[in-house]
């Protein structure tokens, strides 16, 4: 099934958007949070190298750097929504956050010359009214 794996990540990203209102419960503050689920992503990293048969990454210089951008974007990020889930709602936060693909789709168009069909404009202007639709009233 081609979309196995979108279908696993939606998945697993919705459980990553409701625990941490669970964990900041017993942790004292959002590092505490993150550094954690840093622990879950090596075991993540481990399992996968297991998998593969090797645990010897590929290297790319520019491919490192990038992905080393996009881990401290997303440790960022991590870190504000664990701060978010600690002190708001977590549909509210979740539901606030959804709306990350619109910079990804943003920036390819931008960067990248990326350009949407009247369709993919629609559909993400339709997320932008689900969005704020599913938020809660404050």
């Amino acid at each position: 099934m081609r979309w196995l794996d979108a279908v696993l990540a939606l998945g697993c990203w919705g459980l990553w958007a409701f625990l941490p209102k669970l964990a900041t419960r017993h942790l004292p503050d959002a590092y505490s949070a993150v550094l954690y689920q840093y622990v879950g992503s090596f075991i993540c990293v481990l399992g996968y190298g297991a998998a593969r048969g090797s645990l010897t990454p590929r290297y790319d210089g520019k491919g490192v750097a990038y992905a080393a951008l996009a881990g401290v974007a997303a440790t960022a990020g991590m870190a504000f929504y664990y701060r978010a889930a600690a002190k708001s709602p977590i549909s509210t936060v979740a539901v606030t956050t959804a709306l990350y693909p619109i910079v990804s789709v943003a920036l390819a168009v931008a960067f990248f010359g990326e350009r949407l069909t009247p369709r993919q404009w629609l559909g993400a202007g339709l997320a932008l009214v689900a969005v704020a639709l599913l938020a809660p009233a404050s």
